[in-house]
């Protein structure tokens, strides 16, 4: 670590506040002495100094909460600088006089200070007035559903209850509200309490909605109940009203929120009870003959256990390796209750990615192949009721020879000829070798792609050697290839890059000598309009249009001459040349007319 002043000196610029802004651009710069050199320069912000005295605040009025009125002071106290208001523990903290708990006296206004923190300094003094405590009412939906705003009420003091401003449950009318002060007691709406008068460090009163059956002119004297039974076994509930002309329809709701509508109309809701219905919750909306409706209450269909029911258990075989071609299995053992259902799930060597298999039995079995070579698998054994058992996990995989090592590849000097004229063979092969030392018994796949941005494709040479005949449109394709051994494990090639390369006498592309020119020839007569050019094994290819603003159009001619007849329609067609070299070079000829003679 570099010294200060032996090694270094200090300088600043600009690092004196304005006073006007609320940030000051500054910077330090670190000069090198002695043994070291040079400077760098960093640059920092200096904050304006903000007076919190500055600052409004507004005159509330707080209690104690049972260890003073400072948190009711902290809830209660607006501190605005300007628009803005600043945030406690953030920009400020509040310091009270020493008062001792219980001491304040109620209608009595006291001082405290605000005191800056953070970005800002400095104390702003503050009074406030002490009252008796208030309490927050609280209102509680019970079986409802819907909120009512929270109330307020001081301490000692009356409170009437309002009206209930709750959704009321199926079947159900608002009969009382619960006082969490005494569960015991219960009040109507306009009915009165007597809120505490003493200090609780709990300052909230819940009251609660209590619910009943709706009596309305369909009388249900018996609601339906819930049922237990045991799974494949008929549930059934009942409900019995009186009313005039009564029909039934059940509804009912899954144990995942989905709802429907049931086709069962009569006073009993009955099914056999599996697996996915267990858990179901029904009810029935009843109309009379004047459309009058009501709806019972909920009832749930629950699966029972009998009594010597016991919980599913499962035991798993050892781990499975086999040779090349073997079919790797393993197998569990499962105690329960009733009829067992079998899911294997497996996750592949490297990854923790979970998969579902399809084998549902109690033997996981499959052929082994390289992608399933360190596979895990485990099965979970379910019983009627859902509850499960799931047991340790096993690999499966190869089985390996001793000392065995994944493939290796390589590529010599001399078997890669990459770059080459065109017409020429452009090959690259490999030399691999598998656990024997050899390359018996490994498969070859060869990927290309047309450059080093493009994505890889898979080659339809599955050979050791990669091979194709130079064009230019090749130029610039990367091959590369994966060897296999019989495990499945992979080696990968570099990259190969192949290359058409230019002869030198042929570095400069094609060139146009001779321009075509514009033409005209009179009506049925051919006119003809002709390209010359220097270059290696030269291709001509001829395009037309008849409007100088509609597309080009790729002419049948690919010779130095462009021949048509001329007819009315073809007056003003305009065409051009485009010659292409070996090496893919190309070169625009500049632009004929060809019109007919008047």
């Amino acid at each position: 670590m570099a010294d200060g002043g032996t090694d270094y000196t200090v300088s600043f610029a600009d690092n004196v506040g304005t006073g006007d802004e609320e940030v000051t651009e500054a910077a330090v710069t670190v000069t090198g002495v002695g043994t070291y050199f040079g400077e760098k320069t960093e640059s920092f912000s200096i904050a304006a100094y903000r007076d919190i005295a500055v600052c409004t605040a507004n005159h509330p009025t707080v209690y104690d909460d049972g260890y003073g009125p400072y948190g009711s002071l902290i809830e209660r106290l607006v501190v605005m600088n300007g628009d803005t208001r600043l945030e406690p523990f953030v920009d400020y903290d509040v310091d009270l006089p020493y008062i001792g708990l219980g001491e304040y006296e109620a209608g009595r206004e006291y001082e405290a200070f605000v005191c800056g923190c953070g970005d800002w300094g400095g104390q702003l003094s503050v009074s406030f007035t002490f009252d008796e405590m208030t309490f927050s009412v609280v209102f509680d939906p019970g079986e409802g559903s819907g909120t009512m705003e929270t109330d307020y009420v001081r301490a000692g003091a009356p409170y009437t209850l309002p009206a209930c401003g709750f959704t009321a449950p199926r079947g159900m009318v608002f009969s009382r509200w619960s006082l969490s002060l005494d569960p015991e007691q219960e009040l109507e709406p306009d009915e009165s309490f007597t809120a505490p008068g003493l200090r609780l460090y709990d300052t909230v009163l819940t009251v609660t909605a209590v619910w009943e059956p709706d009596p309305g002119p369909i009388t249900i004297t018996q609601q339906p109940a819930d049922v237990s039974v045991l799974p494949g076994e008929i549930a059934s509930t009942t409900v019995v009203a009186e009313g005039e002309g009564l029909t039934y329809q059940w509804y009912g709701r899954e144990t995942n929120g989905r709802e429907f509508r049931s086709g069962l109309k009569g006073d009993t809701y009955s099914v056999t009870l599996v697996k996915g219905k267990f858990g179901r919750v029904v009810w029935c909306v009843i109309t009379d003959r004047d459309g009058n409706t009501a709806t019972t209450r909920e009832a749930v269909l629950n699966a029972a256990y009998p009594e010597d029911y016991f919980e599913p258990s499962v035991t798993i075989s050892g781990d499975s390796f086999v040779d090349v071609g073997g079919t790797a299995s393993v197998t569990v053992e499962a105690t329960g209750y009733g009829e067992l259902t079998y899911q294997w799930y497996f996750r592949n060597a490297g990854t923790e990615k979970q998969s579902r298999s399809g084998i549902r039995g109690d033997t996981y079995s499959v052929e082994m192949n390289g992608s399933r070579d360190g596979r895990t698998v485990w099965c979970v054994v379910t019983d009627v009721w859902g509850n499960s058992a799931v047991s340790e996990e096993r690999v499966i995989g190869f089985d390996k020879p001793a000392g065995y090592e994944v493939p290796t590849v390589s590529v010599r000097a001399d078997n890669a000829h990459t770059d080459v004229d065109v017409g020429e063979l452009a090959f690259v092969t490999v030399d691999a070798a598998g656990p024997d030392g050899t390359a018996e018994g490994l498969t070859y796949q060869w990927y290309l792609r047309a450059n080093e941005n493009a994505a890889w494709s898979k080659s339809s040479i599955r050979g050791d050697t990669y091979s194709i005949t130079m064009i230019p449109s090749k130029s610039g394709r990367q091959v590369r290839c994966v060897v296999t051994d019989a495990y499945g494990k992979t080696a990968r090639s570099e990259v190969f890059t192949l290359t058409m390369v230019i002869p030198e006498e042929y570095a400069e592309g094609p060139e146009i000598i001779t321009q075509p020119t514009d033409a005209s020839a009179a009506r049925n007569k051919t006119v003809r309009a002709t390209v010359a050019a220097e270059g290696v094994e030269l291709s001509y290819q001829w395009y037309f249009r008849d409007d100088e603003n509609a597309a080009w159009k790729k002419s049948s001619l690919t010779g130095d001459t462009y021949s048509v007849k001329m007819i009315p329609s073809k007056s003003g067609r305009q065409v051009k040349c485009v010659v292409t070299d070996k090496y893919g070079r190309r070169v625009t000829s500049e632009i004929a007319t060809l019109t007919m003679e008047p």
